[in-house]
Parts: structure tokens; C-alpha cells; sequence
């Protein structure tokens, strides 16, 4: 089951939101469906150019390529 909206709001949009609220630079996802979301939205946003979203395992794989 796909849930769209909530409350009129996308839920892509609310989970952007809370993930730039942490401050953290990068969210890592483990769905190619999520990081998808993830992406468009911080980029369709102009003020949040530092947050970026990353599948789990580019950033694993470039823990294992730096040893």
C-alpha cells in the first residue's frame, strides 16, 4: 500500500523536512524509491544546497575503497 499524502502534505516533503531539522548533512537510504525522494525534494529546495540524500551502500563502499 502507497501513502501519497497526510494531512495535504507530501510525504516526501514532510520526511525532507524532518531530516534537514536534525542538521545532519547527509540521510542515507537502503530504497532506490526513497532516495529518489529524498533527492528531488532537497534539490527542489534552493535554500538546503548542503543537504544531500546517498543510498547506503555508495556510502559504504566508500568507507571499504579509503582502507
Amino acid at each position: 500500500m502507497w501513502l501519497e499524502e497526510s494531512n495535504n502534505q507530501k510525504i516526501n516533503h514532510l520526511r525532507s523536512k524532518e531530516y534537514i531539522e536534525t542538521g545532519s548533512e547527509t540521510v542515507a537510504v537502503s530504497y532506490p524509491f526513497c532516495l529518489q525522494m529524498f533527492s528531488e525534494t532537497i534539490q527542489s529546495n534552493e535554500n538546503n544546497t548542503k543537504f544531500e540524500a546517498k543510498g547506503l551502500l555508495d556510502i559504504i563502499g566508500k568507507d571499504i575503497d579509503q582502507k
